[in-house]
């Protein structure tokens, strides 16, 4: 169990865990603060005690047994603590299953509470193509390995640990690059739709649902005119009013879309022309559009295939109901 040791002047505490140093023997302070390493750590488990050095000083030292020690420089603000990085690789696909479990009994955010972690702003996990907090679910899934369920405070998410991780075990962790909030699957989750009478339209998702699954025969950006009676085949069982949707509408507003590219003849200003002029272009320019080159290289990845699938039926199950959409993909692989 963790101790808390306070110096009453500086009104600063430090909080200090159980540290594993079978796999890493690198501390790390849970505040921006610099930290210097003085000894080199050699013992597997160990107990970390800790007192201020001296009451006159600006550098607290934090003391750990076997005299090894961390000195905490310029810690002008409190000190939350001291925690190691995990070993992730403890961790199973049966742990990650079981933490996947208990996320859906709980829901997202009692699952969060209960656990110690904060909402994922950009690595997800995606399993059966719904989302879960990675980090959180790393976490979880160490403690079903061996006993010991870690906070958010005990090791760092991100690429190189806990993604590596996951990817490892066969599951597909979305994410994009520096500051994103998520990557190509995330995508799909915050795509806008268009809505009538309080009812939101799949017909962005039918198209992109088709594009998918027929990737190895649409090479390349395709006219409109050839896939035109198709798709409106496709989208008219998703119609939100009584007359069939026409397929230019999803063709061109999947422009914005990482997903999609739509090919403008020159001279067309996509901004001032807007969707309805856009449309009515792309029927009579014969617009050529198809998936983008980033999807279509992530597609080549079997498990990303399969997720971006699920993704996407999922979606249009939401949207319309689970029959139609199951009915769609079994159209479709025929």
């Amino acid at each position: 169990m963790p101790n808390e040791y306070t110096k009453p002047a500086a009104g600063r505490s430090a909080q200090i865990v159980e540290i594993d140093q079978s796999s890493c023997p690198q501390l790390l302070v849970v505040v921006p603060v610099a930290i210097d390493l003085s000894g080199c750590m050699d013992s597997w488990i160990f107990e970390a005690t800790a007192r201020y050095k001296s009451s006159s000083s600006h550098e607290p030292k934090l003391k750990i047994k076997r005299r090894h020690s961390l000195n905490i420089l310029h810690a002008d603000t409190k000190i939350i603590g001291v925690a190691v990085k995990v070993d992730l690789s403890a961790i199973t696909r049966p742990t990650v299953l079981s933490a996947i479990e208990e996320f859906d009994t709980l829901g997202q955010e009692e699952f969060l509470r209960t656990r110690g972690y904060a909402e994922a702003r950009n690595f997800r996990l995606v399993y059966r193509g719904r989302f879960y907090d990675s980090k959180a679910i790393a976490g979880v899934a160490h403690g079903y390995a061996t006993g010991h369920f870690c906070d958010s405070s005990e090791f760092s998410g991100g690429l190189a640990t806990v993604s590596d991780c996951l990817t490892a075990l066969g599951f597909v962790v979305d994410h994009g690059g520096k500051h994103a909030r998520g990557g190509l699957l995330w995508d799909l989750e915050t795509t806008q739709v268009f809505k009538m009478g309080g009812r939101s339209a799949a017909y962005k998702f039918v198209v992109l649902l088709w594009a998918v699954i027929h990737a190895d025969t649409l090479v390349g950006l395709m006219p409109f005119s050839e896939v035109r009676k198709e798709l409106a085949a496709l989208l008219a069982p998703f119609a939100l009013a009584q007359s069939a949707p026409n397929p230019a509408d999803p063709w061109v507003a999947l422009r914005g879309s990482s997903w999609w590219t739509l090919e403008v003849p020159e001279g067309v200003d996509q901004a001032e022309a807007g969707h309805q002029v856009l449309s009515s272009l792309a029927v009579r320019e014969d617009f050529r559009a198809g998936l983008s080159e980033s999807v279509r290289y992530r597609l080549r990845e079997a498990e990303w295939c399969q997720e971006a699938t699920e993704v996407l039926e999922r979606r249009i199950a939401e949207l319309s109901s689970p029959a139609r959409a199951y009915d769609l993909v079994k159209q479709l692989r025929n």
